[in-house]
């Protein structure tokens, strides 16, 4: 269905975001509030990024609430297409 579940650890509360490619095209983007350590974060595709895509990289950012620096990390994830599954 095109959706992509990360789970992040972080080193406190703040806001996490995350923005998904394929190649030059956006895939999706999420944005989350983050108060535990252990946050999940899902990625839903956007309405343009209809055409297959096998691979995307995920650009992750954690602004915490203390006012400290962002911090960015990047992923490359494969995807996995299923077929038959509803």
């Amino acid at each position: 269905r095109g959706r992509v579940r990360l789970r992040l650890r972080t080193s406190g509360s703040g806001t996490l975001s995350a923005v998904a490619r394929a190649g030059r095209y956006r895939y999706g983007s999420a944005k989350r509030t983050a108060h535990a350590l252990v946050t999940s974060l899902l990625i839903r595709r956007d309405r343009h990024a209809r055409r297959r895509v096998t691979r995307i990289t995920i650009i992750v950012t954690f602004r915490p609430s203390t006012g400290a620096r962002p911090v960015r990390r990047k992923v490359t994830v494969a995807l996995v297409h299923r077929r038959g599954r509803r």
